[in-house]
């Protein structure tokens, strides 16, 4: 990688390969100032289980959200609080580090505010501390269409699935999505998880 800096979305839970990006870059930024972008990993995630792949995804109010600024996007309600404590302890209670993280999981949900860019920043300072990636992260002050050579601009992360996985999960007889959540490492790898992200590479093209 020649280039030193990278922009990322914020995101809920977020995929295995966002916090591989993290790992292999110097300067990460996280973009705040963007217009919300709906159907992507700003408030949805991706977990795994018995019948395949479950997606999660948190209800925002609707009203005029492509013009509103990623970070003061409001969540609808708190339906869904239960419906996603309830997947992730259905899926991964078996996981054998599933008793490691559930708790503080469930917490952050169940406290999870109106305010999706808050529960996401919560997210990912907690993801970062549980797999002792010591980094700084950094926050757009405005927002840039076009950024400098020397940016990664994974803003549309979706678009970018240029990453094996390969990993022993619960449910070991699927193929792993590519933007599988970080809580499906955490569940099923515990400590060795910043290990395995680590040991990934960038996919030849």
């Amino acid at each position: 990688m020649n280039k030193k800096n990278i922009i990322l979305p914020i995101s809920y839970f977020p995929p295995i390969t966002y916090f591989f990006y993290i790992y292999n870059y110097e300067n990460i930024f996280i973009e705040i100032n963007e217009h919300y972008q709906k159907q992507t990993i700003r408030n949805h995630t991706i977990i795994s289980g018995a019948n395949g792949d479950q997606k999660l995804i948190i209800p925002i109010k609707r009203k005029s959200y492509s013009k509103t600024v990623i970070s003061e996007v409001k969540i609808q309600n708190k339906l869904w609080v239960k419906k996603h404590i309830q997947a992730i302890q259905t899926n991964y209670g078996n996981s054998p580090f599933f008793i490691h993280y559930f708790d503080d999981i469930k917490q952050i949900i169940l406290n999870s505010g109106n305010n999706l860019f808050y529960l996401n920043k919560k997210i990912l300072d907690y993801i970062l501390k549980q797999l002792n990636l010591n980094k700084k992260i950094n926050y757009t002050k405005i927002f840039n269409r076009t950024l400098k050579e020397d940016f990664h601009d994974l803003r549309n992360f979706e678009k970018k699935k240029i990453i094996k996985l390969n990993y022993t999960q619960t449910f070991c007889n699927q193929k792993i999505n590519i933007n599988i959540s970080i809580l499906d490492l955490l569940f099923n790898l515990g400590n060795d998880s910043k290990n395995f992200i680590s040991k990934l590479n960038f996919e030849k093209t």
